[in-house]
This record gives structure tokens, sequence and C-alpha cells, in this order.
């Protein structure tokens, strides 16, 4: 083993150290990858080096995960349900991302992972700093909101407390059966109001036909199918948030006139 994966294996067990995984719990975790797959990995790419990033992402992003959720409860509370969309989509962008690291085999995947995970964080963070000036929020009630959500981690997911849930490779599946399902809950809102939803029903169905896709990517640990449906997904999504920017903003001009009319 040459110096730089040595080097970059000591730094990945310093920063698990340093967050507080536990190594060893964490390491059976991940699933191994395919016999074929292990053959063909350059030096870089040893299963110890793969499975300490990986599991260092898995716990950066159920950190992240608690912090995100903190934040959008809370502008949700004080903007009346409208200011926390925006920041709902960044996160589910980032989740899709940190979810795929499981089924990825080398260390330059995840590296550019970890690196999208980055600037969609940065993303977030100035969305939020962009919604706390237009409703006025407050930094210690937020402060307040993301401890609370921090604390409450120890709640499970399918039997998995916490967010080790994010480490498995199924996942990536229950993140997007959760976009799915909000998706859906937004067009019902939407529609209740008067909104011709069609156009994003129709993206948002689009959305949901992928999922036959991505499973059977994650049952194959495809990595190259994998990447293929993410983007797909990804300008799908793109596609359905500006139609919903649409929808919201003849909401807006709808309620605005009816203020005019009183």
């Amino acid at each position: 083993m040459n110096r730089q994966v040595i080097f970059r294996i000591g730094v990945c067990f310093l920063l698990l150290i340093a967050v507080g995984v536990p190594l060893a719990s964490a390491a059976t975790e991940i699933i191994p990858l395919p016999v074929q797959q292990q053959q063909n990995l350059s030096p870089q790419d040893n299963p110890a080096l793969i499975s300490a990033l990986k599991a260092h992402a898995a716990e950066l992003a159920g950190y992240q995960k608690a912090r995100m959720d903190g934040v959008i409860r809370y502008i949700t509370n004080i903007s009346g349900g409208s200011g926390g969309v925006d920041l709902q989509m960044i996160e589910e962008d980032y989740l899709a991302t940190a979810t795929s690291i499981p089924l990825m085999g080398t260390v330059d995947e995840i590296d550019a992972a970890r690196s999208d995970m980055g600037d969609l964080t940065r993303q977030f963070s100035e969305e939020t700093k962009a919604q706390m000036q237009i409703f006025n929020g407050s930094a210690g009630d937020l402060k307040s909101s993301i401890n609370d959500s921090i604390a409450s981690v120890g709640e499970s997911v399918d039997g998995v407390k916490g967010y080790a849930w994010l480490a498995g490779d199924a996942a990536r599946l229950q993140v997007f059966d959760l976009a799915v399902m909000k998706q859906n809950e937004l067009l019902a809102s939407l529609s209740s109001r008067g909104i011709d939803v069609s156009a994003a029903q129709s993206v948002s169905d689009q959305i949901a036909a992928q999922r036959t896709v991505l499973v059977d990517a994650l049952k194959n640990h495809d990595d190259a199918a994998l990447t293929t449906t993410n983007a797909v997904i990804k300008s799908l999504n793109q596609q359905f948030r500006n139609d919903i920017a649409t929808y919201r903003g003849k909401l807006e001009i709808q309620m605005t006139v009816a203020a005019l009319n009183l």
C-alpha cells in the first residue's frame, strides 16, 4: 500500500474519531463490493479506505440532515408554510447524493459526491439566510429548533435508530419514495387552492416512473446506472421545481388581488 493511500486512510479514521463514529459498527453497515468490482480497483480504492469514506459520509449526512430538518421546521413555522419549500428541495438533493455513496466503488466517485454535498450545504445556508431576512427570523429560535432536531436523532426509521439507515444501500430508495410523497402532497395543496397543476403532475409522474430503474441499479450495485438515473431524476426534479415556482407566483398574485378587493 503506497504512502498516499495510507495517508488518506489515516485522515479518514481521524475524521471518524473526531465526529464520534464507532468504526467497527459503522463498517458493518456497508455492503461489500461484488468480487468482480474489487478485482478492478486501483491501489487507492482498497476496501479499508472505501469503507472509512462511506462511514464518514453517512455520519456527516446524518448530522446535516438533523440540522436541515430543524431549519426547515423553523422557517416553515415563521413563514406560514411557504418559506420551507425551497429548503426542503435542497435537502432532497443533498440526501439523494449522500444515499448514493453506499453504492459507490471508487474513491473518486465518493470524493465527487462529497463535493456535491458541500455545494448543497452552502446553497442551503444561503437560502436559510434569505428566508430569515424575509420573515424576520430569530437566530436564537432557529438555533433552538436545530438543537431540538439533533436531540431527536434517536428516533427510528424502519426500525433502525438514528440516521444509521443512511449508510444502507436501500437508503437511496427510501429518500426517493419520501421525495415523491412530498411532491404529491405539494401538488394536492396547490390544486386545492385552485391552481392547475397538470404540468407539474406530468413531470412528477415521470419522476415516479424512474423508481423501477433506480431499484434495478441498486439491486445490481451498478454504479454507472445509478449515476445516470440520479442525473435523470435531478433534471426532472428541476423541471418540477420550475413549475412549482410558477404556481407559487400565480398564487401570490391571486392572494394580492383578493386582498385588494376586500
